[in-house]
């Protein structure tokens, strides 16, 4: 976690009840995939950088 901590450009995020009801709305089939998007979509981010197949599926805006 330090590594994390320390970094300019990752962040830990926790599921609040937003990113639950995403989650459990959400058709991404991978479960680590479904917690990206359901995070990223509830806080309101304009995308997701993946080369990630199944993010880019969602419907949710790639960058990659």
């Amino acid at each position: 976690m330090r590594e994390i901590d320390a970094s300019s450009y990752l962040r830990a995020a926790s599921m609040d009840s937003a990113a639950w009801e995403k989650f459990l709305d959400s058709a991404v089939p991978e479960l680590h995939d479904r917690m990206i998007y359901s995070i990223a979509s509830a806080k309101g981010a304009p995308a997701i950088i993946t080369p990630d197949k199944e993010l880019k599926l969602s419907g949710f805006p790639t960058l990659w």
